[in-house]
């Protein structure tokens, strides 16, 4: 596990890693709204996908219309946290895998393990 001066030696902005829930919830994929959406007040899916780490699957969710999650000021603060939080663990992931592949140029095979950080 790396300390605190490590994840920002790394360029991780350790004050993003908030969200209550991050470890087991990280967007690794949302696509956000075109242009022509916001033009034409369409703005009506928001359909993330969320890796669970510790059940090895991804979950798919949609929002649709009023569901989207920024009906209200919380909402939106709490789906702007979650954004942060998983920017900054798909950061330290990236650290990690890369590691690995050095490690494996260098001896033959990896040293170092690969599960999701928390």
């Amino acid at each position: 596990m790396l300390t605190k001066e490590e994840l920002v030696k790394i360029g991780v902005n350790v004050d993003n890693l908030t969200y209550p829930n991050g470890e087991m919830n990280v967007i690794v994929q949302c696509f956000g709204f075109s242009e022509e959406d916001i033009e034409n007040n369409e703005r009506t899916e928001l359909s993330p996908d969320i890796y669970h780490p510790r059940k090895n699957s991804v979950w798919c969710c949609s929002y649709n219309g009023d569901n989207i999650p920024f009906a209200n000021k919380e909402e939106k603060e709490d789906w702007v946290k979650h954004l942060k939080d998983s920017a900054e663990r798909l950061k330290i992931m990236s650290y990690y895998l890369s590691k690995q592949a050095e490690e494996i140029e260098k001896f033959g095979y990896p040293k170092t393990n690969c599960y999701y950080p928390e």
